[in-house]
Formats: structure tokens, sequence, C-alpha cells
């Protein structure tokens, strides 16, 4: 994944020099039966929609817009990572 041109900073009191801003699309997959970890979805699985993140499944600014509760849900984002000796932070 290339990183996006515009990049907002949520806290831009708290801005840091190098970041990522992890919103946009996503892999995603309903998993109504229970069955992703078995199946080892995160190797493998080929997902078989896109959500908008930060939006929730239900809500039409997902893209999604499934009225359904499902419990367990799958997403999946590629991020391309520079070489370095630092710490990396993730936050979700």
């Amino acid at each position: 994944m290339k990183h996006e041109e515009r990049m907002t900073y949520h806290n831009p009191q708290c801005i840091r020099k190098n970041w990522i801003d992890l919103c946009g699309k996503w892999d995603f997959e309903f998993d109504a039966e229970n069955v992703g970890l078995k199946e080892h979805w995160y190797d493998s699985h080929k997902f078989s929609q896109e959500i908008t993140v930060p939006f929730v499944y239900q809500s039409s600014l997902s893209g999604i817009e499934e009225e359904k509760n499902i419990p367990i849900v799958w997403y999946k984002k590629s991020v391309e990572l520079k070489k370095t000796d630092e710490r990396i932070l993730l936050n979700f």
C-alpha cells in the first residue's frame, strides 16, 4: 500500500513527525460461522468485501451498511514500513 498524499492527524496537539493514517479502504469479511481462526483466515483467506475505516459496517459510510449484528468480523490491511531501528507503535 502506498501512503496517501492527504493525511489528517486526529489530535493536532500531539503531532508526530513519522506516522501513518490507517483510515481508508480495508479488506473485510463477516465470520458468522466463527471459522476464521480454525481456517487460518489471517494467512490466506480471500476477503470478499472492502470497508471504509473508521466507520462500522452498519454505517452507510463504511460502504457495507449491514443491519444484522454479526459478532465476528475480520479486517485486513497491508502497510509498508521503512526499515528503522526505532520502535514502532501501532494504535487502534
